[in-house]
């Protein structure tokens, strides 16, 4: 098993609208523009249980970035390097 997009699998646009229910989804406007996303929780793919960590941590402990997305027009501008600041700074509360 391969954990990856599939067009018209995943992600889709009920990825992100699930998401914003949720209240994990991040995104990066330029001019009105969404320029970068990502989708950071503590919702798990069940294959990582077989990863090897190099560090043990608790369920309670971890933050899962998901579908990380820059526009490609985007690069060389810092999209990446908000979305990473997101993921650092992002509360840790359960």
């Amino acid at each position: 098993m391969t954990i990856g997009w599939i067009r018209d699998v995943y992600p889709v646009r009920k990825t992100a609208e699930n998401s914003l229910e949720r209240g994990d989804l991040f995104v990066m406007e330029e001019e009105g523009r969404i320029v970068a996303s990502a989708i950071i929780n503590r919702i798990e793919v069940p294959d990582y249980a077989y990863a090897k960590w190099r560090y043990e941590a608790s369920p309670d402990e971890i933050m899962v970035l998901h579908t990380l997305t820059v526009d490609p027009l985007c690069r060389r501008k810092g999209c990446f390097f908000f979305q990473f600041h997101i993921s650092v700074q992002f509360p840790t509360e359960p």
